[in-house]
């Protein structure tokens, strides 16, 4: 009995860990920009670790009374088929090609159990090493490394490591390794794999910056943005509801631009103009169409963070999310730590099947398929350690990026209920069915669902607020609040059925372009409203102002303290559909720009359609004036086109891969 539950606990060892060193530590190490926040998530990875050895040893010992030494094996072959086999696609062919590899090392392993001879002979192939990886390490290439390579590709690659893994093994098995070594192997893979990956998980967020004593004395800077946050929706911007009591005490403190207008409707290329100073015509970060290529933060072009690092600041980003603001296209340049918030759900959904991850899921508890991104809350604390420790050594730039007020819009309570009554709430496939038939032309939206929809939104709006009171009463007791620069924005708003659109990304109509803009300058203890337009393109130059850098020729925008509140420009805003809304939505087959100066607003789209509208007197622009008023149209097509014609592009697009489309998918931006 001894001897059989030794084999029993050899065989699931190995596997356990090397299944935890897969599901854990390898993609914190891959994934490096990527967390998910939540330690409950980590540590029922360790317990599922623990419980897979235990549970796997009795079953494996079983299995070996009955059916002798071959028998723990066969529990670790099942075990891994039953969880392989309930992941792969409906129908028997991909069934059986899913359990091809499982079937197979089962019938060497029965072959050779019944024989001492045979089992000696192929030893190198059933052995716990070899056996795990064969089985474990093929579907993880497929899912977590060779997602986006062809299936040639896929096999060819898994075949390879596979020989490998058997010859090599098959080596150390003749030489060196015992069933005690293997044990051992087991305990120090999963030690490892525990240590390395807590290691990695939590390592400093706030590194030391080179040339550091060039930035002392300079003003600590934040950066906020509130992902899908219009500014017609905040009462510090005049809302009837009172969304923002935290906004409006922060704005007796600090400037408020009455008129920002985000470079671009949807969140990759208004953040990008942040990030470059330049719209998004010229830093390229937006769809190839027709072909589903996004395009990066331009390299020829140092971004604000790779800027503010020049400076000798110590720089840190924390973005909710993980569609758009990902590493891989440029946003994470020029951060000592970027970190892109993930939920588990959405970190699992792209992985390998994996029996630690079942076990994982069901000792987690519940969670809603609504809960789509990393809600306020969980940014918040982190947010508040990364000051904590900034604090010590300053000056630091920190780039927040909250989520709440974006689908599907789940506010938890007492927000959830705080504006209107707390009835229906749409699901995740009404609202997703709603959008496509609305963006479609199919349908409008009804009086009571647009109440619903907004009462929603308005309710993510006042638990961002209430998330912005936290992160600012740390600021202060951190002591960098009163001489920091804060500068808090938005990508783009939400349009809730007028002119038959619903959410963004789809025009350049101000309830998605027209987005709050609030500066807390150092030092600065008095309220200032400021009425001249201003644009996403001009953060970044106000900022390089208030730290006494040098101004960029790239640079578009102006630095915002030294606007006067009468002085006249022009503005921009553009609208590239998403490669979703062009393959899905015909209407939204065309490109619109737009120029502000003044009252007055012009849009174009290359689908022929012009509009102008008067601002001052229409702001819903619900009446068209461009017959009415031939020389203003005129006037301000010229200054559009010459924008335009000015503006060189200088990104590459890059083919997004399968888990940025499975997360765009989740997001609700591909249907």
């Amino acid at each position: 009995m001894r001897r059989t539950l030794a084999w029993a606990a050899s065989y699931w060892g190995v596997y356990a860990a090397l299944d935890y060193c897969l599901s854990d530590t390898l993609p914190s190490l891959l994934h490096a920009n990527e967390y998910v926040p939540d330690p409950s998530y980590w540590n029922a990875g360790l317990l599922s670790l623990l419980m897979i050895v235990a549970a796997g040893t009795l079953l494996g010992a079983v299995a070996g009374l009955l059916c002798g030494r071959g028998g723990a094996a066969l529990t670790v072959i099942a075990v891994f088929a039953a969880v392989v086999g309930a992941s792969s696609s409906p129908g028997l062919l991909p069934l059986l090609t899913t359990l091809a590899v499982p079937l197979a090392m089962g019938a060497v392993v029965l072959w050779a159990n019944f024989n001492e001879a045979r089992a000696r002979r192929f030893w190198f192939l059933t052995n716990p090493a070899t056996l795990s990886l064969v089985l474990i390490v093929r579907p993880w290439l497929y899912r977590d490394i060779l997602d986006d390579t062809s299936l040639r590709w896929q096999l060819i690659a898994a075949s390879a490591l596979a020989v490998l893994a058997i010859a090599g093994f098959s080596w150390l098995m003749r030489r060196h390794f015992s069933l005690r070594w293997i044990r051992y192997v087991a305990v120090l893979l999963a030690l490892v794999s525990v240590t390395a990956g807590f290691g990695i998980r939590s390592r400093p967020r706030f590194p030391a910056a080179a040339g550091s004593a060039r930035a002392a004395g300079k003003p600590n800077i934040i950066l906020i943005t509130l992902d899908t946050v219009r500014a017609d929706h905040l009462s510090v911007y005049g809302y009837e509801r009172d969304t923002t009591p935290n906004l409006r005490r922060f704005a007796a403190e600090s400037t408020l631009y009455r008129h920002a207008i985000s470079t671009a409707s949807w969140t990759a290329p208004s953040h990008a103009s942040i990030f470059t100073g330049m719209y998004a015509l010229r830093h390229g970060v937006r769809y190839d169409l027709p072909d589903n290529r996004l395009g990066t933060l331009p390299g020829a072009v140092p971004t604000l963070t790779e800027t503010l690092a020049d400076q000798g600041y110590r720089t840190a980003g924390l973005a909710a999310n993980y569609a758009y603001l990902k590493d891989s296209l440029g946003f994470g340049r020029g951060f000592g730590a970027y970190r892109v918030a993930v939920p588990w759900m959405v970190f699992e959904q792209s992985r390998y099947p994996s029996a630690l991850r079942w076990v994982r899921r069901w000792l987690l508890p519940p969670v809603s398929e609504e809960s789509l991104f990393v809600n306020g809350e969980q940014m918040t604390a982190e947010a508040r350690g990364m000051v904590d420790q900034a604090a010590v050594r300053q000056p630091f730039f920190l780039f927040l990026n909250y989520m709440d007020a974006h689908w599907p819009y789940t506010s938890s309570e007492p927000f959830r209920s705080r504006f209107g009554a707390p009835g229906r709430r749409f699901s995740r496939q009404e609202f997703t069915d709603l959008g496509v038939a609305v963006n479609r032309g199919e349908r409008v939206v009804t009086e009571q669902e647009r109440r619903s929809l907004i009462d929603a939104y308005d309710s993510g709006i006042g638990y961002l607020d209430h998330q912005l009171g936290i992160l600012f009463d740390a600021l202060r007791r951190a002591g960098v609040y009163d001489g920091a620069l804060i500068i808090l924005t938005s990508d783009h708003g939400e349009a809730f059925g007028q002119k038959a659109l619903l959410e963004h990304g789809t025009s350049v109509y101000q309830n998605q372009v027209q987005v709050p803009l609030l500066i807390k300058y150092p030092s600065q203890r008095a309220p200032a409203e400021v009425n001249t337009l201003t644009s996403g393109v001009d953060i970044y130059p106000t900022i390089l102002d208030a730290v006494g850098a040098a101004g960029r020729s790239y640079l578009a925008g102006m630095p915002l303290q030294r606007v006067s509140g009468q002085l006249e420009r022009a503005v921009f805003s553009e609208c590239y559909p998403e490669w979703d809304m062009w393959t899905n939505f015909p209407r939204f087959r065309r490109i619109e720009r737009a120029v502000l100066r003044d009252s007055w607003k012009l849009i174009l789209s290359t689908d022929g359609t012009r509009e102008l509208y008067n601002l001052a007197a229409d702001s819903g622009e619900d009446r068209n004036v461009i017959s009415e008023q031939p020389q203003v149209a005129g006037e301000m097509e010229a200054v559009l086109a010459a924008w335009q014609k000015n503006l060189a592009p200088v990104g590459a697009p890059a083919r997004l891969d399968k888990t940025t489309m499975d997360r765009l998918r989740s997001l609700g931006y591909v249907h």
